[in-house]
């Protein structure tokens, strides 16, 4: 919108001054992230080539695959242009397609021919994978938004000594966590902030204070991405250990000698958390359209025919 005043000054009739009041509105844009938390074995995301250990441009299922070990060193796309920033990187990127194998926390930026959705249910019906969490959170430019499913836990402090002492209750926030920062660019691009993402469970409480031990796995760190593409976190790995018998039937339960019979095996099974995060552009759907859901599944042809949008009239 835009205003102009004309007026003359003092007494010179042949001066004109022209006031301009331009004033311009423009509503915050606002993102939408889809979330996807994962429990990975880790053997499957190697098979797939989606692991932050063996990142490569002909994984199947994926294209223009950039990623990095996350630390103090630039994501280059194919091209050696710099993608992003991130924090805590350790050595050196050799080339796209052989990254060095690592132990460390690490990120990557995809864009997935296969959807994201479609990896993890392949995952999901072999066993191999157990999604955590999958929200759809939607912020405005600028603004903090934040996920928790899990559990605040209470647990008393006593500060002071004596009659002087006093008890108050803390909580900890215990489950999968994830808060974030999106910022749309000039360019169009989201510059977006994990800060952190987070998986954590009780393990444990101490003897002493019956303070509960908390086991935390978390990244943080900060991205430029492209409206609809997707950023992988992984390396955030969990060891379990698994103790297996096996015996011959009757003769395996006998005292002393049934040792001859049976045998155990030890095994250290790994899994790795994977966060998969899309943000999203979200425009301002136009009058009398039908806006969809997060939670709204396509439909066939034979729905689409049944059903017909009628715009509500003015």
């Amino acid at each position: 919108m835009s205003e102009t005043q004309t007026g003359r000054q003092g007494g010179d009739a042949d001066t004109v001054i022209t006031v301009l009041n331009h004033v311009e509105i423009v509503e915050p844009q606002q993102v939408l992230l889809e979330v996807k938390v994962a429990q990975v074995d880790k053997t499957a995301l190697k098979s797939l080539g989606i692991s932050a250990f063996i990142r490569g441009a002909s994984a199947e299922g994926f294209s223009n695959l950039v990623g990095a070990p996350v630390g103090e060193l630039a994501i280059k796309n194919p091209d050696g242009s710099v993608r992003s920033q991130a924090t805590g990187i350790a050595g050196p990127i050799p080339g796209l397609a052989n990254f060095t194998p690592i132990d460390s926390y690490q990120l990557g930026v995809s864009s997935f021919k296969a959807g994201i959705g479609a990896v993890l249910r392949a995952l999901v019906t072999k066993n191999l994978a157990k999604v955590l969490a999958e929200p759809n959170l939607m912020v405005q430019s600028g603004q903090v938004g934040k996920f928790l499913a899990g559990s605040k836990i209470p647990y008393s402090i006593v500060s002071g000594v004596g009659a002087l002492s006093a008890t108050s209750i803390q909580f900890i926030d215990v489950g999968v966590k994830l808060n974030f920062k999106p910022e749309v660019l000039e360019n169009g691009l989201i510059s977006l902030k994990i800060d952190p993402a987070e998986v954590s469970s009780i393990t444990g409480v101490l003897a002493v204070n019956g303070y509960p031990i908390i086991d935390t796995r978390e990244v943080r760190t900060r991205v430029k991405l492209k409206d609809g593409e997707s950023l992988i976190l992984a390396g955030l790995l969990q060891e379990e250990a698994i103790k297996a018998m096996s015996k011959i039937p009757i003769l395996g339960d006998i005292p002393i000698l049934g040792a001859l019979f049976r045998s155990t095996q030890d095994d250290i099974k790994e899994k790795e958390l994977v966060f998969f995060i899309t943000p999203k552009l979200v425009t301002a759907s136009a009058p009398g359209s039908r806006i969809l859901l997060p939670t709204d599944k396509p439909l066939t042809p034979e729905q689409e025919k049944e059903l017909q949008w009628v715009p509500i009239p003015n």
